[in-house]
């Protein structure tokens, strides 16, 4: 299988995982206890006397993980005693023949009841589990890691220092995507103009490289050269770190800067990368830059000769490599610099924030016990809506209300005893909780809009340069229309309604919100029929039917109606990805050209638009576009 078509796969499986923020928090969670091993063996080391700080800030998130998990386990082997104990004595056979001979409708219903409970039973710690790891993993993406405490500097060791130059009117030819969720860190997808240079001055050889290959005494490469390849991360610049917003800032208004990369496979960027993709970034590398893994093929060649033969073919092959590279022709990159500047996108929190509107407290907690960075104003949004700001709803009321809820529906199923009656029960925690809760996060998506604009504005005027760059990307609007099918259906079925009135009575200031806003009002609008119908068959439930209706409702996400659904789902996603996208491309041209008008270096020149600015899709997320500058 070819290399492109590799990519694509993983592109698409880690699109349809990340559209499962509870499945993935589970997988995010294992992942995250085996790394936070590796990075405690490593203090425990003592390679870095700044690395025996830890931050701590994060840990009731980590406690509450693992108490809700040793928790949800208990529960599942309480919760298989109970199967056992209450099929006892009859099996499936004799309720179909009880359901043959029609018995009494309500003590038929008693006996379904008494079968199926502890199934829906399993689902309630199955939800302690799925709360559980996304506990863990909030603290783990959220808890700062050695290059965010200390300048890299202090540790010249763990990384590679990269000094680059650009003179005015270019650019440093450095395409990244900025990263999301506390990495703070810039992931490297391009590399052309001064930073190619760079790559090939550093596989130049030095004066002690001469003189050994002069007097004969050079050897097969044992130790590849640094290289500044795809899927490198940037975690400082000149004095900056741990901010990806003014790392921006520094690439745009400096003219000379000093990068701190990662050569390390094992960055803390492959928390964000898809499980599926792993550390393959070696599989492609920048142009003008040469692998180990190139030398190693070369001597492969020449297996049939001696040791000697296979150490000289060796080192002509990298010698070769190192004259090929060197000569190449530097890539002329785009004319203008395309930065955002603002802080990372709390992409994973947003995910849980929409999950929450069907769950509940099951990822609403995490994200309140999350504490966010002192700095960071886009972080701080979720406590300031949903814990802080009117805190009469969001965490006195409503977070407790949902709790007991669940509490509540767990007594009755495991003691079958009626204490509410199910249209009650779902009306108040799927349609009213989830209705307040919609309303805060469409004016949190309002001010993180803001936020975003105020920050670019600011950062720009200290920076004294103007760049090329798009709207700010709607982070809540996005997840609400390429959240799974699945999740998406049950999202519709309930709380459509209290989307649709919350996104027709918000205002947002960018045209790329409200093309987002316009796809909302077009798919939750018909939702609502979905709700609507749930809502009257719930009116018409009985106690006695309530596991069986749990049941049902997963039936019915394999039916094929709702397969129907889910396709028309996939394909107003992708619609609006791709018009999400060519607006992106058009605002970006467009204001590209203006500058370009104000230009007068570019007055009488005839060079196509697409030179003006980059467009180029990321290697590792489909429908986004890179940064360079």
């Amino acid at each position: 299988m070819s290399l492109q078509w590799r990519k694509r796969l993983k592109d698409v499986a880690a699109l349809h995982l990340r559209q499962i923020p509870c499945l993935h928090a589970v997988v995010r969670a294992c992942r995250c206890f085996k790394r936070s091993r590796y990075y405690s063996l490593q203090q425990e080391d003592g390679e870095a006397e700044a690395s025996a700080v830890e931050d701590k800030r994060q840990n009731v998130n980590v406690l509450l993980g693992e108490v809700l998990m040793k928790a949800s386990l208990a529960g599942m082997i309480g919760v298989t005693v109970l199967c056992l104990v209450r099929t006892q004595g009859f099996t499936e056979d004799e309720m179909d023949k009880l359901a043959d001979v029609r018995v009494v409708d309500e003590e038929y219903e008693w006996l379904r009841f008494k079968e199926d409970s502890p199934l829906v039973l399993y689902l309630a710690t199955v939800e302690m589990l799925i709360c559980g790891s996304c506990a863990v993993t909030a603290a783990a993406m959220y808890q700062r890691r050695g290059y965010q405490m200390e300048h890299p500097e202090n540790k010249p060791q763990q990384y590679m220092k990269v000094e680059l130059s650009k003179k005015e009117g270019e650019l440093y030819g450095l395409g990244f995507r900025p990263s999301s969720d506390g990495l703070e860190c810039l992931v490297v997808e391009d590399v052309r103009g001064a930073l190619q240079r760079w790559n090939r001055r550093a596989l130049e050889p030095s004066p002690e490289e001469l003189v050994e290959e002069a007097l004969e005494e050079v050897g097969p490469d044992t130790k590849p050269k640094p290289q500044v390849s795809l899927g490198s991360t940037i975690v400082a610049v000149n004095e900056v770190y741990a901010d990806v917003g003014l790392m921006q800032q520094q690439l745009l208004s400096k003219s000379q800067v000093t990068l701190w990369l990662t050569e390390s496979r094992d960055h803390p960027s492959d928390f964000e990368s898809s499980v599926f993709a792993g550390n393959g970034f070696s599989e492609r590398t920048a142009e003008g830059s040469v692998e180990a893994e190139t030398v190693g093929a070369q001597a492969e060649q020449v297996g049939t000769a001696d040791a000697d033969d296979a150490d000289d073919a060796d080192a002509d092959g990298s010698k070769a490599a190192k004259i090929a590279a060197s000569s190449a022709p530097v890539e002329r990159g785009p004319r203008f610099a395309c930065v955002a500047m603002e802080d990372e996108e709390p992409q994973i929190l947003t995910s849980w924030a929409v999950c929450s509107l069907m769950f509940g407290w099951v990822t609403m907690l995490p994200i309140l016990l999350m504490q966010p960075h002192e700095e960071r104003p886009r972080q701080q949004l979720f406590r300031q809506f949903l814990l802080k700001r009117l805190a009469v709803w969001p965490s006195f009321v409503i977070l407790p209300l949902w709790l007991l809820l669940w509490f509540v529906d767990c007594i009755q199923l495991l003691f079958m005893f009626q204490l509410i009656h199910p249209f009650y029960f779902f009306l108040i925690c799927h349609s009213v909780l989830p209705a307040i809760m919609t309303w805060h996060l469409f004016t949190m998506q309002v001010a993180d809009e803001r936020i975003i604009l105020d920050q670019r504005k600011s950062r720009a005027v200290e920076a004294g340069e103007e760049n090329v760059i798009e709207d700010p990307q709607p982070v809540f609007l996005k997840e609400l229309i390429m959240i799974n099918p699945v999740a998406l259906v049950g999202l519709g079925a309930s709380a459509s309604i209290p989307i649709l009135l919350c996104s027709l009575f918000t205002v947002f200031e960018t045209r790329r919100l409200k093309v987002a806003q316009s796809y909302v009002n077009v798919i939750y609008g018909s939702m609502t029929i979905l709700q609507l119908v749930s809502m009257y068959f719930l009116y018409h439930l009985r106690f006695a039917q309530l596991p069986e209706m749990y049941l049902a409702g997963f039936y019915f996400l394999l039916s094929i109606p709702c397969f129907a659904v889910w396709c028309i789902c996939i394909l107003c996603a992708g619609q609006y990805a791709k018009k999400d996208l060519f607006l992106v491309q058009s605002q970006r041209l467009e204001r590209a050209k203006e500058l370009a008008r104000k230009d007068v270096r570019f007055t009488g020149t005839s060079e196509p638009s697409e030179s003006l600015v980059d467009c180029t899709e990321a290697l590792t997320r489909a429908y986004v576009l890179i940064y360079t500058v």
